[in-house]
């Protein structure tokens, strides 16, 4: 029994490891810290008891399926988040269903706590400006990239406390911890996330039921006067601070709200280009991570230079990347979990738990409408782990359990552990190929500054054999070719960057690096081939990536260059001339108009 215990223990901190490494990958670049908390939650996951099988099972399965072979084998760009993110929604749902409830609850506390630290950084950052991440000195978003995301975040923890509270089994503490995470909500002054709670509080009253609230009132009012008084204690604090240090500042109220979530235009923008992209393909999707290489073709001049890697809507961006057959499983997701979830809150009302994870589930779900929180690891990782506990609530289902069971009895039992350890280990040795792509990478950069080229090109050959897939690594290859083969004039050299930068192009024909390094290389060192490309190949290159990048200042410069070098001096100058409209004070434009515009 101590060693159960134990185990289940070092299982749980496994866990709470994941969620702390996806919090602090939010922090970073690369793909480490979303490898290890793969591997961390497979490890929670031993000795790899079966997961529920029950329906909430099975859909979670089927959809993190879909996703994770789209993102391998039909996706026409390569992104290794596209294969993370389904395994890391999975994960966090393995690791819960397959544990112990009392470990699952000794997880939410451990949420709750590590949220609370969060909530007092926002605040921190709200009132005296302590640490902000990003360009916004008026929101909190924690260790966040966006206020929103914070806001994800926190109404994951705050939606299950207020179930709680509201359902009979409040105390002091939840009730002071449901006041402090809405004291950090609203620091976040985030309308989706404001709609998201309300979202969460309709699921609550909708399985408790308006009888059993009105019995138990003197909770409800007590609760919704709390934070009403946090709000305006948070209002007030803002007016004092104002006046101390002379600042104009408003009180973070509607108007504030309205006026810092100013973006209303910005997202219908992004929702119209995404649903034109949509019905290009409706049924059979773009492919994952195919959002950002198509959404710059129809940004709009408004924001034009903006980088807006998410449609801001999950069922969307779902439904352009993975078609139909995503689009639907994430919705029957949503659905079957919120009825389970509902089911259970009804049939057992003395059970907290399915309550607890509806709620948050619905607040989530209802957040994903407006924003992006199935594409952050770690908010997917907690949805992850909600949908699990509550597929645990359920149980097994009498069919899929009796399937189950005589694919384990014809196997084997000791077989299918065997088997179970085998895949695992596989699968956790393929995906860490990004990451040691990454690595072989850094190794190639150090060897480069320390002068040695030969060290570079194989450390920057490792990486790419290890992510065959990935245009970057063809790129920073290519690059070191080039530069040899001008410094020695060595044709060979050259031949082999035309060879990279074109394998890049097949690899990944949204990217426009290769074409506009192709384009700079054959038009400034035309001598180091035996067969030179013509001005129109060359403008063929640089028209191609200006259809993909339309605002980007590179590609234009580049196309310019090669307009003049076509013998097109005159559309040459108009472009340039534009570009003096557009951004005047960057330096590639200066550089640009002093090299083709006449001087005056």
């Amino acid at each position: 029994m101590e060693r159960m215990e134990g185990r289940a223990e070092r299982s749980s901190l496994l866990v709470f490891g994941a969620a702390l490494i996806l919090l602090v990958g939010s922090l970073l670049a690369g793909n480490g810290y979303r490898w290890g908390a793969i591997a961390l939650l497979a490890l929670a996951c031993a000795p790899w008891r079966a997961l529920p099988a029950n329906s909430l099972g099975l859909i979670t399965a089927l959809f993190c399926a879909w996703l994770f072979i789209n993102a391998v084998l039909i996706t026409p760009v390569y992104a290794a988040e596209g294969m993370y993110l389904p395994l890391i929604l999975f994960g966090g749902f393995a690791s819960i269903a397959t544990r112990d409830r009392e470990s699952s609850v000794w997880l939410f506390c451990a949420g709750v706590a590590l949220l609370s630290i969060l909530v007092l950084v926002g605040l921190l950052q709200y009132f005296f400006g302590f640490w902000h991440l990003s360009l916004n000195p008026v929101r909190a978003a924690a260790t966040f990239v966006t206020p929103n995301t914070f806001a994800t975040a926190i109404n994951l923890f705050l939606l299950p406390l207020a179930a709680l509270y509201l359902a009979g089994r409040g105390s002091a503490k939840i009730y002071a911890l449901a006041l402090w995470l809405f004291a950090g909500l609203v620091a976040t002054q985030s309308r989706a996330g404001l709609i998201a709670f309300l979202a969460g509080l309709l699921f609550i009253a909708a399985c408790i039921g308006t009888a059993a609230l009105w019995r138990g009132r003197n909770s409800v009012l007590r609760l919704f006067a709390g934070w009403i008084a946090v709000w305006f204690a948070f209002d007030a604090v803002t007016i004092m601070l104002a006046g101390i240090d002379g600042s104009s500042g408003s009180l973070p109220s509607w108007d504030r709200w309205q006026k810092t979530n100013a973006d209303s235009g910005f997202r219908t923008k992004i929702y119209a280009a995404t649903f034109d992209l949509i019905f290009d393909r409706p049924f059979a999707g773009a492919g994952a991570n195919m959002f950002n290489p198509l959404i710059d073709r129809l940004k709009d001049e408004t924001f034009r230079d903006s980088s807006i890697p998410f449609a801001h809507s999950d069922y969307l961006q779902v439904w352009l990347e993975y078609g139909a057959a995503g689009l639907v499983l994430l919705i029957t997701l949503v659905v079957v979990a919120l009825m389970l979830a509902w089911r259970s809150a009804r049939r057992n009302p003395d059970d907290p738990m399915p309550l607890a994870c509806g709620a948050a589930l619905a607040s989530c779900f209802a957040h994903a409408a407006v924003d992006f929180p199935l594409y952050v690891p770690f908010t997917l990782m907690i949805a992850g782990a909600y949908l699990g506990a509550l597929a645990a609530c359920a149980g097994d289902g009498e069919r899929l359990n009796a399937a189950r069971t005589r694919e384990i009895d014809r196997m084997g039992q000791a077989v299918a552990v065997r088997m179970n350890w085998l895949v695992a280990i596989v699968a956790l040795a393929w995906l860490s190929q990004p990451v040691l792509a990454d690595l072989a990478s850094a190794e190639a950069v150090a060897e480069l500054r320390a002068g040695r080229a030969d060290g570079g090109l194989y450390w920057a050959s490792v990486a790419r054999r290890l992510e065959p897939r990935n245009v970057v690594h063809y790129w920073a290859e290519a690059v070191i070719w080039r530069d040899q083969a001008e410094a020695s004039g060595d044709r060979g050299f050259a031949v082999r960057a035309d060879a990279l930068f074109s394998e890049g192009i097949r690899v990944n024909p949204y990217e426009i690096a290769s074409y506009v390094e192709l384009a700079r290389m054959h038009r400034q060192h035309s001598s180091l081939f035996e067969r030179p490309r013509t001005p129109q190949e060359i403008l063929g290159w640089t028209s191609k990536a200006l259809e993909l990048r339309p605002d980007s200042l590179l590609t234009h410069a580049e196309h310019a260059r090669a307009l003049a070098f076509a013998g097109r001096v005159g559309e040459a100058r108009r472009m340039v001339a534009g570009m003096m409209a557009w951004h005047p004070e960057a330096k590639l434009t200066r550089e640009l108009a002093a090299e083709l515009l006449p001087a005056d």
